[in-house]
């Protein structure tokens, strides 16, 4: 594609016709490739319309995947590990302060060997969280408290700063997001140059030449020349540049074969290769030789050769290495070159506008995938700063599951703990033989038989659940009534009074015709009034559970 040592074309009148193998020539007779038509090029050869119009795209290496650790400790970031320490002394020390001026004194902190200790570390670390657990009912716990809340409070307001502080900061440190990123100078570009003193009294080229494997006699490409005319038009403008001899890598220097990555092949790693653009940033070096983080930051170029090298290297490994970002810029175009009045020129360039118009250039670029829209690796920039993302806040959840997994194995702990204490329970209740709390029966009376009974239990028995309670209740009931047959057989027990506090049984016994009312609906009926309305022959006996 260099029009370098063109000879000229053939020797008017040498060719009688298309295809005459008489037909000498001393050099090509036409030129055709990726050639820009610039005012370069079209100094050395008359051109035709561009066949292929584009822009130039900037490439770079794609985001650094972030370790998983700094993703989980991302949420806490905002804070150094330093400050993190200082807050959790302070969450101690108000612990300790609570147990000593609340701990003794305070009805809301749960009583009971470790329970007291755990019950205010809780209500301190809680503050910090704006989940106040309790209020302080001390003088010196009130104190204590206000103090701590104030801490809490500015500490939530500063992590908030802190933390947007944090995301400003990151969103900042992007990179490279265009070309227009490129014209500050902060970032490095690498383009097909020839290299220079930049620290000379008078420079050759403007910029800043920072390395590269050009020589002094590389020729200028399209972009290198772009980048020139820019610094020239706008002072303010500055690139940082790198300079290659070509776009693709060589196996050696003196080698023509390409040096193509693949899955078995990584040209960062070959020996003795000369890297072209494209490598030059992807291994962020200028020679395989280099250390790392020694290379450009990126490159700009053709937009067709662009695509078509990024999707080559996805194909051949399944990875994007580097990645196009940014608008693209400056259009330019590619043309066939013919000597000065050359009388194909015009037969081409009819040819070429039929094709662009009758949609066959078209069908080339789809066939070949060197459109836009066929590019495989693309970083798209965010809009708004930096956007969180589940990964960036891992810590967080990482933290709640933690906790939650803590809290269901104590659970489980718990739970099993209190089934086999009421499983333990129910078996002494259900095989222990009734010895104590057994009722007791003794015999009175003239006109009928009054039986006292009396069911003595233990202290611990008030605290026993509902069911514990009924349970014990009806096989009292049971035995009360065998005893009672023992004692008289014509004993018949007509009703039952429960009262609730005390727990009493009154047992009301009658015979005959002569039994008495009563009146099951009121709960508050006393034995003694029962008695009042109850006909002769009746008896109340009372049983206390």
């Amino acid at each position: 594609s260099s029009v370098e040592g063109y000879a000229g074309p053939s020797d008017i009148g040498t060719c009688a016709f298309i295809g005459d193998a008489s037909c000498m020539t001393t050099g090509p007779d036409f030129a055709v490739g990726a050639i820009h038509l610039s005012p370069l090029q079209s100094q050395l050869l008359a051109f035709t319309e561009p066949y292929y119009n584009f822009k130039q795209l900037v490439v770079k290496r794609p985001p650094e995947t972030r370790p998983l650790s700094q993703d989980v400790s991302n949420v806490y970031a905002a804070f150094s590990n330093e400050l993190w320490m200082w807050i959790l002394a302070e969450i101690m020390l108000v612990w300790l302060l609570f147990l000593a001026t609340e701990g003794p004194y305070n009805d809301d902190c749960l009583e009971g060997g470790w329970t007291l200790y755990f019950d205010c570390f809780y209500w301190s670390f809680s503050t910090m969280l704006c989940g106040v657990d309790k209020d302080a009912i001390t003088f010196g716990g009130k104190i204590v408290f206000t103090g701590h809340l104030f801490f809490c409070f500015i500490l939530c307001a500063t992590y908030t700063g802190a933390v947007s502080a944090f995301l400003t900061q990151a969103a900042a440190r992007t990179g490279v997001t265009g070309f227009a990123s490129l014209t500050t100078g902060q970032y490095s570009v690498v383009s097909i140059g020839p290299k220079w003193d930049s620290s000379a009294q008078e420079p050759e080229y403007a910029g800043v030449y920072s390395n590269g494997n050009a020589l002094t006699s590389t020729p200028e490409s399209i972009q290198f020349s772009l980048m020139q005319s820019l610094m020239e038009r706008d002072s303010k403008s500055t690139f940082n540049l790198f300079t290659t001899k070509r776009a693709e890598s060589r196996q050696t220097e003196t080698e023509e074969t390409r040096l193509l990555n693949g899955l078995f092949t990584d040209p960062c790693t070959v020996q003795g290769a000369t890297f072209g653009i494209f490598d030059m940033v992807a291994c962020n070096k200028v020679a395989p030789e280099q250390d790392p983080f020694s290379g450009p930051t990126a490159l700009i170029y053709d937009a067709p050769i662009v695509i078509d090298e990024l999707n080559g290297r996805f194909q051949r490994t399944g990875t994007c290495s580097l990645v196009v970002i940014g608008a693209a810029v400056e259009p330019m175009g590619y043309g066939i070159g013919f000597p000065f009045r050359a009388a194909l020129s015009d037969v081409f360039s009819r040819a070429i506008v039929d094709s662009l118009f009758g949609g066959t250039m078209a069908e080339y670029k789809a066939k070949y995938r060197v459109r836009t829209q066929d590019l495989s690796c693309i970083e798209l920039l965010s809009t708004g700063g930096e956007t969180m993302d589940v990964r960036s806040m891992s810590g967080l959840f990482f933290t709640v599951l933690a906790v939650m997994l803590v809290t269901l194995i104590y659970g489980w702990f718990e739970k099993g703990q209190i089934l086999k204490e009421i499983g333990q329970q129910e078996a002494l209740d259900i095989d222990a033989p009734f010895t104590d709390g057994a009722p007791t029966v003794t015999e009175s009376g003239d006109a009928g038989k009054e039986v006292e009974v009396e069911v003595e239990q233990e202290d611990d028995d008030v605290d026993m659940h509902l069911e514990e309670i009924l349970f014990k209740m009806d096989t009292s009931i049971g035995q009360i009534e065998e005893l009672t047959k023992l004692l008289d057989p014509e004993f018949e027990v007509d009703a039952l009074l429960l009262e609730p506090h005390p727990f009493t049984l009154s047992i009301i016994e009658g015979k005959g015709e002569g039994k008495g009312a009563v009146n099951r609906d009121e709960e508050d009926v006393e034995p003694e009034e029962l008695d009042g309305n109850l006909k002769e022959g009746t008896h109340v006996s009372e049983v206390a559970l």
